[in-house]
């Protein structure tokens, strides 16, 4: 659990569905979610906003709305997440932070904790639609930094410490430490992680050149 005092901006990296759950429950106080707008048509969603109500990113449309709000509570004293990347990770490796967060930190004025979570890629892959597996999922803040520090820094170097301390490569993690994940349907979807082009017929699995597409 994270007993800092707020207000904070919490940022973290983003692997199964579920990280917005754990994540929520280290800080004991309310946290205000940023989520996509397909959170709204899940059939759930009523549910998730009378206990979350969180902050609602349209897709297609202009993100000053949802910044506004985000520093808005922020300034009022309440603690915000966002997962940096915008999207869940779709090979294990933590995507390029959204564009601009850095300033967006920088106008919010409070303090700044990055929290980096692993495992979540292999218990939920984002590949496998609805199947679980079993196994090791972890989570802890990695940096803190606080408004004073905040202020000393340039948006950029705001920007290259939220990457730097959120990155992840869960392949080569479990290469370096082995963890079994148990589940009934473990290759179920796997053929989604393979793209062929086709012009060459050659297999494509990084898929994080088309961030800047």
């Amino acid at each position: 659990t994270c007993s800092l005092e707020g207000p904070l901006l919490v940022m973290g990296n983003h692997d199964s569905n579920w990280d917005p759950l754990f994540l929520g429950c280290a800080f004991p106080n309310q946290m205000y979610f940023v989520a996509s707008e397909h959170v709204a048509r899940m059939k759930l969603y009523p549910i998730l906003k009378w206990a979350f109500a969180p902050i609602m990113r349209p897709k297609g449309a202009s993100a000053a709305a949802t910044t506004m709000d985000m520093v808005r509570k922020a300034r009022k004293g309440e603690n915000v997440c966002l997962f940096a990347e915008g999207v869940r990770s779709w090979d294990g490796v933590t995507w390029p932070v959204v564009p601009a967060t850095g300033r967006l930190v920088k106008t919010a004025g409070c303090g700044l904790v990055t929290y980096r979570l692993e495992g979540g890629y292999f218990a939920s892959p984002m590949w496998s639609g609805a199947s679980m597996r079993r196994g090791y999922f972890h989570g802890a803040p990695v940096n803190v930094y606080t408004p004073e520090q905040l202020k000393e820094m340039t948006a950029a170097e705001v920007q290259a410490a939220i990457e730097r301390d959120l990155y992840v490569d869960a392949y080569a993690t479990q290469r370096a430490n082995p963890r079994a994940y148990k589940g009934k349907r473990l290759a179920e979807g796997l053929e989604n992680l393979l793209f062929i082009c086709p012009e060459c017929g050659e297999y494509f699995q990084d898929i994080s050149s088309f961030w800047e597409d």
